[in-house]
């Protein structure tokens, strides 16, 4: 199995700072990492703010990752397992899929780092800030920014993946249909230590993204931006779970928090002078402002209002005409399934990280009628899982005529 030997970003938790800090930034996905490296690496006219970060889940390393089913249902979160990896969320008309870990969701997602159209911030429900940067022209360079830090970049061999030659095939003759390589955060370039200081290895097209890649090539929060908050003096703290935030008499905020140490759970409340980023995810954030509020925090009635999720629908195809090799193997490039489909003449049969590609259908119609089509790989930890599954599933038959139809004629 590949390995990537890399120094933790965790604090020790006796190494807090007795009386607090000024700016107490809570979950480590995309808006607390980034957040957080902004306040520890700016360059302040006066005294540099004291930053720490706090996680729900623990800290996950290359190597640790799931990558069987018994694994992956082990490392689903839930009451009695609050360092899961995997927190799944189901209501009546919508699901969630979030990350508990050291830099979020990103451990967990298919890495995809898409600008979105300009017309989507033309709701007014947008801040007005934003809404000035898009028509001032200063909103794209902040996008390409952090599409730098991110590392993230086209598959340098993304056309000959057999899955994206399958999808490319969707778009051919289509009016209006544009087909592309996606920038993934994914890094094809390097083995060694990046930009920020930590080490990561070549990507293997191995399609274990979403558990968790135990390659060292996904280009998580952990790789850069929370490590450019380590470098700037920032605390960062897993295995704190924050239940509220409270108002302190004489200033600053009582941030109340669970740890779930590996000698049991403690209680206690952390100081923060200055300022409380809350950054906890769409439902860990409104979880926490909502307990906050019901204790007495002053804070508006909308507060848990105005969701919406972010358009994704899955779709499956099983035992097509095309094959798609998207199968993944899991970090184990010398196992006998990986060995069994290296590439030799002919199309490339890596499945690819998660996503790779995309469609884009009627991008001349309003922002609504537009949709995105992009391709998946299926990680190692579900492959057999799925094979028995979806083999009993009732489909629809999308090629009528073919040779199946005429021997059942028969």
């Amino acid at each position: 199995m590949y390995t990537v030997d890399r120094t933790p970003l965790a604090n020790n938790w006796d190494d807090r700072l007795a009386g607090g800090y000024d700016v107490i930034v809570i979950g480590s996905g995309y808006g607390g990492a980034i957040t957080a490296a902004r306040l520890a690496t700016a360059a302040w006219p006066n005294q540099k703010p004291s930053v720490c970060v706090l996680e729900r889940g623990k800290e996950w390393l290359p190597s640790q990752f799931p990558d069987n089913l018994a694994a992956g249902a082990g490392a689903l979160r839930n009451a009695a397992n609050p360092l899961g990896l995997y927190d799944f969320r189901f209501g009546a008309q919508i699901g969630a899929w979030m990350g508990c870990g050291l830099g979020g969701t990103s451990l967990i997602n298919a890495n995809v780092a898409f600008e979105p159209d300009g017309e989507v911030f033309d709701n007014a429900q947008w801040p007005q800030a934003i809404r000035d940067a898009r028509d001032a022209g200063t909103l794209k360079p902040l996008f390409a920014r952090v599409r730098s830090t991110l590392h993230a970049g086209r598959h340098p061999n993304g056309r000959d993946l057999s899955k994206v030659k399958a999808l490319e095939h969707g778009s051919q003759g289509v009016a209006g249909a544009e087909f592309d390589l996606c920038d993934i955060a994914v890094n094809f370039e390097f083995e060694g230590v990046n930009a920020a200081g930590v080490k990561q290895r070549r990507c293997i097209n191995c399609g274990d993204c979403i558990t968790g890649c135990n390659v060292g090539a996904k280009n998580t929060l952990d790789t850069n931006y929370l490590a450019l908050a380590k470098s700037g003096g920032a605390h960062i703290f897993p295995q704190v779970e924050v239940d509220r935030i409270d108002k302190v008499p004489g200033g600053g905020y009582a941030v109340q928090y669970t740890r779930h140490g590996d000698a049991g759970t403690e209680q206690g409340s952390l100081l923060a002078r200055r300022l409380v980023v809350v950054s906890a995810g769409a439902l860990g954030s409104t979880g926490i402002l909502l307990r906050s509020r019901a204790n007495g925090l002053g804070l508006p009635n909308t507060l848990g209002t105005r969701f919406s999720g972010n358009g994704d629908f899955f779709a499956l195809a099983y035992n097509s005409d095309k094959r798609t090799d998207m199968l993944g193997w899991g970090a184990h490039p010398e196992s006998d399934r990986a060995r069994r489909i290296q590439p030799g003449p002919g199309p490339t049969l890596f499945p690819g990280p998660t996503i790779v590609a995309r469609i884009k259908y009627h991008t001349d119609r309003p922002l609504a009628e537009r949709v995105t089509f992009e391709d998946l790989s299926l990680p190692l930890t579900y492959v057999d899982a799925a094979r028995a599954t979806l083999s009993a599933f009732l489909g629809k038959d999308t090629d009528p005529d073919d040779a199946l139809d005429n021997l059942r004629e028969f």
